[in-house]
C-alpha cells in the first residue's frame, strides 16, 4: 500500500536537538558558574542524568514535571550545589530559551517540501513537552509543513507505548499500512512503530552501528 502519512520524530530527526540544546546549556552555565567550572564538565555530567530521567519518564516511573527540574537538580548537586530553587530556575530558563533555537538538520526542509508537493500528510510524533515543541516548530520554519503534532504530554503516555501510536492512528484516521515513521531512536520510535505494524526508517546521520 502506498504511504500517505509520513510521521517524523522532531528532536534529532528534523530539529537538531543536541546542537541547539548545547548552545542554551552553555549560555546558562556561564550565567551560573562564570569560569569557575568548565562547561564540558557540567555538560558531561548532565547528559547521562538527562538520558536516565527521560528513560524513567518513558517507562512511566516519573511525572513530566519532576523530569523538568530533577535533571538540573541532580546535575548541580553532582557539581557541589544542592539548591532546588536554582534547579527550578535553570529548568524554566532552559525551556524558555531552547525552542527559540532554529538549527535544523541539512535537507530537512527539502524533504518536507517534496512530501508536500506530493500531497502527503505530515505529522510530528514527539515525547517532548507540548508548549516547547510547538515553539520549536514555529521558530524553525517547520509550521507550514506540519499537519499534525502529537506529544506524549497531550496523549498521556510516551513512545514507545502502543497506546501512543494507536491514538495517532485514530486521530489521523489512518491505518498502519499507510504510515511510515522516520526517527532517530531505536527504542522510543523504531520499537514503538514496529510494535504497531508501522514501517520505520532509522535516521542515523552519525552512522552508528546497530546494537547486537
Amino acid at each position: 500500500m502506498e504511504k500517505q502519512f509520513y510521521c517524523f520524530d522532531l528532536d534529532d530527526t528534523l530539529w537538531d536537538f543536541h546542537g541547539n540544546s548545547k548552545i542554551v546549556l552553555e549560555q546558562l552555565h556561564r550565567q551560573i558558574f562564570d569560569e569557575k567550572i568548565p562547561f564540558y564538565l557540567s555538560y558531561d555530567t548532565y547528559l547521562p542524568i538527562n538520558d536516565t530521567l527521560w528513560a524513567d519518564y518513558r517507562n512511566g516511573k516519573i511525572e513530566v514535571e519532576h523530569l523538568k527540574y530533577e535533571r538540573f537538580y541532580q546535575t548541580l548537586k553532582a557539581l557541589g550545589i544542592d539548591d532546588l530553587d536554582l534547579s527550578k530556575w535553570f529548568s524554566s530558563a532552559y525551556l524558555d530559551a531552547l525552542p527559540k533555537q532554529t538549527k535544523l538538520f541539512p535537507k530537512a526542509l527539502d524533504v518536507l517540501n517534496e512530501l508536500k508537493r506530493r500531497k502527503k500528510t505530515i505529522a510530528i510524533l514527539t515525547n517532548g513537552f507540548t508548549e516547547v515543541q510547538t515553539h520549536k516548530i514555529e521558530k524553525s520554519g517547520l509550521r507550514p509543513y506540519i499537519d499534525y503534532l502529537f506529544t506524549s504530554e497531550a496523549i498521556g503516555v510516551a513512545k514507545p507505548h502502543k497506546h501512543y501510536f494507536q491514538t495517532v492512528m485514530s486521530k489521523m484516521q489512518a491505518v498502519s499500512q499507510e504510515m511510515i515513521m522516520v526517527c532517530d531512536s531505536l527504542v522510543s520510535d523504531i520499537q514503538g512503530a514496529t510494535d504497531s505494524d508501522i514501517e520505520a526508517v532509522w535516521f542515523n546521520p552519525n552512522k552508528l552501528p546497530l546494537p547486537d
